[in-house]
């Protein structure tokens, strides 16, 4: 039907040329059938070019709808491979760990970062346990030095309390009569 209607479509555009306006200075009797024929044939050929027009429409938005489809496609496959690249990259990793192999460069590389990584993580904890020994030493120090005072006074006080024992002695033996 399609191939018919464009082929009259063709007639139709091929006869309107032959159209003269003097057929519309004849009575309407006369070219009623032809005014009628005319407008039907323009009719078919209107629904024909709306007809086009839609095709053309709906493959165009089928185009638009195939290239954002494509380029998801192309993004994914993107995504895909460089998943596809890391898990290649522990693949070799875990066989020269196994295998106790140098690691390509790119793998030491990574290993590298991590380790440098790692190895900033225990600078800093062991800068915060050395200023902490630090502070502690201090404390130990200082408690020390008041313990060391603290015995020496004790000393004192015990030299004195001897001397004063001694003083006492002798004081109550020669009030009594008899030197030690």
């Amino acid at each position: 039907p399609e191939a018919e209607v464009e082929a009259e479509a063709k007639v139709l555009g091929e006869e309107e040329q032959d159209v003269r306006p003097a057929q519309f200075d004849l009575p309407f009797d006369m070219i009623r059938g032809n005014i009628e024929e005319s407008l039907r044939r323009k009719l078919r050929l209107l629904k024909v070019n709306i007809a086009k027009m839609n095709d053309l429409s709906e493959t165009a938005h089928a185009q638009r709808n195939n290239d954002e489809l494509l380029a998801s496609l192309q993004h994914q496959l993107v995504e895909c491979k460089k998943i596809i690249a890391e898990q290649e990259k522990l693949i070799q990793y875990s066989l020269y760990k196994r295998n106790s192999l140098e690691l390509p460069c790119d793998l030491n590389e990574s290993r590298n970062e991590a380790l440098r990584d790692e190895l900033e993580e225990e600078r800093s904890l062991l800068e915060e346990q050395r200023r902490n020994m630090a502070a502690e030493r201090e404390t130990i120090t200082q408690a020390a030095i008041e313990i060391d005072q603290e015995r020496m006074q004790v000393q004192r006080e015990k030299r004195d309390l001897e001397e004063l024992r001694l003083g006492l002695q002798a004081l109550t033996n020669d009030a009594m009569g008899t030197n030690p």
